[in-house]
């Protein structure tokens, strides 16, 4: 992707997490792509579709409360026009029901982007890896990918097959 592509792949990601942090989630909602997939990692599914997304993350509202993100090692990768990945580590601490917690993930999300904003995607937050091995498992199943087959349907088949 072009330098001006990377940068607004990075002001991207990085304005989803000033959104995250600032617990505005239904301004993330309104900038889901209706194709949306979404990592939900505490029942282990994906969410898909921006209307799903959408009230999955608007019900965190009230639960998960004082998010502060520390965004580092973003890479990023072209797909196609205006499409692109960016692979990255959050440091994150926040409260989930009261309680504090502290974690440090890697991601990866995929926007579509241009000159006027951004849309998500997808999203997936992990256990600490390597970025590489999570960018490498996006484009191997994003190459690899059968017809009709969701985009997070082939990053679970690459990685059940490591």
């Amino acid at each position: 992707m072009a330098r001006k592509g990377t940068d607004l792949l990075e002001g991207a990601l990085r304005d989803l997490f000033g959104e995250l942090d600032a617990e505005r989630w239904d301004h993330v909602a309104e900038n889901l792509d209706p194709d949306v997939e979404l990592a939900d990692e505490i029942t282990g599914e994906w969410l898909r579709g921006s209307h799903r997304v959408g009230a999955y993350l608007r019900a965190q509202r009230g639960i998960v409360t004082e998010v502060r993100s520390t965004i580092g090692s973003v890479s990023t990768s072209r797909l196609a026009d205006g499409l692109g990945l960016v692979t990255f580590t959050a440091g994150q601490r926040y409260r989930l029901g009261g309680a504090p917690r502290s974690e440090t993930l890697s991601g990866s999300a995929i926007f579509a982007v241009n000159e006027r904003g951004w849309k998500l995607r997808l999203l997936h937050l992990g256990e600490p890896s390597g970025a590489d091995e999570v960018e490498s498992a996006v484009l191997d199943a994003g190459r690899s990918a059968r017809p009709g087959a969701t985009l997070g349907e082939s990053v679970r088949r690459v990685r059940a097959t490591r």
